[in-house]
């Protein structure tokens, strides 16, 4: 029901600057998941979530730029401020984490060459490791955004 879906929109976005990290993505991917687009709400997240970044998990980081990719928003201050702050945590990072924010900025053609540089290291460095589904989004990712140039 939509009135429901606005009426948690209008809750969310007045009670967010009190959320802590999780309670910020969950929201987001909460929306994002059942398709319910909402550009104030997301407007919101992302300010929010700018702020609040270093205090995120790594998965938070993951399902909240997740959450954005599946909406097809870009907020460009958020994805700028998520690149800074995964440089300063890649090891803290599952492969899981990095092919997940990986797909999301490809799906948003964002292009973080330096990014994607030092995901891919650390994914080679723990290749014996890695997933069918890690090593299909770190290769997507480069090309989608290949594509973008085609």
């Amino acid at each position: 029901d939509s009135r429901l879906w606005t009426a948690l929109s209008a809750a969310a976005q007045e009670a967010m600057p009190h959320f802590a990290p999780q309670k910020i993505s969950n929201t987001a991917w909460a929306f994002s998941t059942v398709e319910v687009l909402d550009h104030v709400l997301f407007e919101t997240v992302a300010s929010q979530s700018i702020s609040k970044l270093p205090s995120f998990s790594p998965q938070d980081k993951a399902n909240t730029v997740w959450a954005f990719a599946k909406q097809d928003l870009l907020n460009q201050a958020f994805v700028d401020a998520l690149a800074i702050e995964s440089f300063r945590c890649i090891s803290e990072y599952t492969q899981q984490h990095i092919s997940n924010i990986s797909w999301a900025f490809a799906k948003l053609l964002v292009r973080n060459t330096s990014l994607l540089t030092a995901f891919a290291g650390k994914i080679h460095a723990e290749i014996d490791q890695a997933q069918a589904q890690t090593l299909s989004s770190m290769a997507w990712s480069p090309a989608r955004l290949a594509m973008r140039d085609a």
